[in-house]
């Protein structure tokens, strides 16, 4: 029976399943175990001092029990334990998990706890049967996830005070287990989620960048000679340009800045996941950025990536405006750049975008917060993010600079 607990054991650690660091701590002395040390002392200085041999022998015998729990500890070192389970999953979902302890030692094993600590749901102490040599115990647990978190291994302590009580020993093992627990999912930045509305942006950069002709529309700022529809021009006295079919670029780029103490941080961090997601579940290549020395850039279409990359989110620091042109450039024309932060809008730790670089890219930015009710729309020209404080330093997108007439123009629906 043993040989058999051994070949279960011998297999486990081949799978990856078992603990592979053992580390004894140092054995306390329980309450109990002083007060028999006074105990025995006492009477042998009352057989020493009255020389009665019996009271010394009263003395070993009462001393005995501390002995043998000091000269043989319980083998809490040959214990095995294994686990099996999901290692990913959402804040509030519930999850199955079987745990196993192995006695692989000849020695019969007494009473011990096991207490398991795995960061994003609440410790478990179990209570483990005696073991005899080669036995077994498992137990299917139900635990449920509890906040966004990452875990490089599963932290397991063993705890007896076998034999007599008087000594306690305890035991640290950490099960070689990555685990994710994914953020909720919240409401995303419905816009850059979907890869922007259709028709024009305000801005004065077209999004239709596809060949097939969609209409015909007045010259705006920002529209290249190439498109201008001569014909029409000439008809209509003023320029008129060709719009072409829209063409959704699939990129967004999402920078995740803010402060983590703030009571928003983490539904903040959930409404953003839920924006790459939506965004690769499109199809959309996302790549999320944040200064946080746990992360690097990631760019990916892959959700559970990006799931991922958000569980092991700690504290970033703020997004540099060198960041945020970066993510500019690599999405391109059309494409989508985030900014999901918390608090109000100023620096820090809101980053100052470069306008002039946004619109000569033609990128669409958008703010994201902990509640819908605070995103701010997509804009492409910020003159300063303290602007949006006083609407009237925003650069106004529906001006009209027309070469024949100057006035202002409502916005085609």
């Amino acid at each position: 029976m043993a040989l058999g607990g051994r070949a279960r054991a011998i297999g486990n650690r081949a799978l990856g399943l078992v603990t592979t660091e053992r580390r004894l701590r140092r054995p306390r002395y329980r309450p109990a175990a002083a007060l028999l040390a006074i105990a025995v002392g006492v009477l042998t200085w009352l057989g020493a001092s009255s020389g009665d041999p019996w009271m010394l022998f009263v003395a070993c015998w009462v001393a005995s029990p501390l002995i043998v729990a000091h000269l043989r500890p319980p083998p809490l070192q040959e214990l095995s334990v294994s686990w099996s389970g999901r290692t990913r999953a959402v804040v509030g979902e519930q999850v199955h998990q079987d745990l196993e302890v192995t006695n692989t030692s000849r020695r019969s094993l007494g009473a011990c706890t096991l207490t398991l600590h795995l960061d994003g749901y609440a410790d478990l102490r179990l209570a483990v049967p005696p073991l005899a040599p080669g036995e077994r115990a498992g137990v299917r647990l139900v635990r449920t996830a509890r906040h966004r978190s990452w875990a490089d291994g599963q932290l397991i302590v063993l705890t007896t005070c076998v034999p007599f009580g008087m000594i306690k020993r305890t035991r640290s093992l950490v099960l070689p287990v990555t685990a994710f627990v994914h953020p909720a999912r919240r409401g995303p930045l419905d816009e850059a989620a979907r890869g922007g509305e259709g028709g024009d942006h305000p801005a004065g950069n077209p999004a239709r960048t596809g060949f097939e002709v969609h209409s015909t529309r007045r010259f705006r700022p920002g529209d290249s000679l190439r498109q201008v529809h001569w014909r029409s021009t000439a008809r209509a006295g003023r320029l008129i340009v060709i719009e072409p079919e829209r063409t959704v670029n699939h990129r967004l780029a999402l920078l995740v800045t803010g402060e983590a103490a703030r009571k928003d941080w983490e539904e903040m961090i959930a409404r953003a996941a839920s924006t790459a997601v939506n965004a690769a579940e499109q199809g959309r290549e996302v790549m999320v950025w944040a200064d946080d020395p746990r992360v690097r850039p990631l760019r990916s279409t892959h959700p559970v990536d990006l799931l991922d990359w958000f569980s092991m989110l700690l504290a970033p620091r703020p997004a540099s405006p060198e960041a945020v042109a970066e993510c500019a450039r690599w999405v391109g024309r059309g494409g989508d750049v985030v900014l999901a932060g918390t608090g109000p809008l100023r620096t820090p730790p809101w980053p100052a975008p470069d306008a002039d670089l946004l619109g000569a890219v033609g990128c669409r930015l958008s703010f994201l917060r902990g509640t819908p009710e605070e995103d701010t729309a997509p804009l492409q020209a910020l003159d300063d993010l303290q602007a949006l404080d006083d609407p009237h330093k925003i650069r106004d997108p529906y001006e009209i600079r027309d070469p024949y007439e100057t006035r202002r123009e409502a916005p085609e629906p």
